[in-house]
């Protein structure tokens, strides 16, 4: 088969890489995490199928096959899987808890791409060290972007401005107009 695709984990600055799958994946194009569980999901969106792991790449089992034909995004929030399918242009629910599977919205005027759950509850900050804030809440000593690393000894990597992608890179393709996005139906 044309099995290409790739889910892999690494720290926020690109160091710690490893590998969690690579086989029987073709378009992996929605991943969402049940911070609780540790489980991982994603949607192939060749094979048609929403697949799950532990977020160590341990125990892969595929999640549901029906009523998806063409599931695209995926998002997690309370115990809840929810996807985008563009064949039947809907918004689906699986409750991994009941283990049932339900629609949402139907027939939307086209495919739905990618669904995100924005809310306090899916950060988890309480007792959690952040690594780019020092004792007194400031910031580090990084100018312009600080990522959380698992090799660096301080715990996070600092990205200088010369290392942003930006207009005037000429090995990059990006618009400043393209980091807003957003989606509206026009009725």
């Amino acid at each position: 088969g044309n099995n290409t695709g790739l889910i892999a984990k690494s720290s926020m600055d690109g160091t710690a890489k490893e590998i969690l799958h690579n086989t029987s994946l073709v378009w992996p194009n929605g991943l969402a995490l049940d911070h609780t569980a540790q489980k991982l999901y994603w949607v192939d969106a060749y094979t048609d199928k929403i697949e799950s792991s532990g977020t160590d790449g341990s125990d892969r089992v595929t999640v549901t096959l029906l009523p998806t034909f063409h599931p695209y995004g995926l998002t997690f929030f309370r115990n809840v899987l929810y996807w985008t399918d563009w064949r039947w242009r809907m918004l689906f629910a699986y409750d991994t808890v009941r283990n049932t599977t339900h629609s949402l919205v139907r027939r939307l005027p086209v495919e739905p791409m990618g669904i995100k759950v924005v809310s306090g509850d899916t950060q988890q900050t309480s007792g959690v060290l952040n690594p780019c804030k020092n004792s007194t809440g400031q910031g580090t000593e990084c100018s312009h972007l600080c990522l959380l690393s698992a090799t660096a000894p301080q715990g996070y990597s600092c990205i200088p401005a010369d290392k942003h992608f930006n207009e005037t890179d000429e090995d990059t393709d990006t618009d400043p107009d393209a980091y807003l996005v957003f989606a509206s139906v026009s009725g």
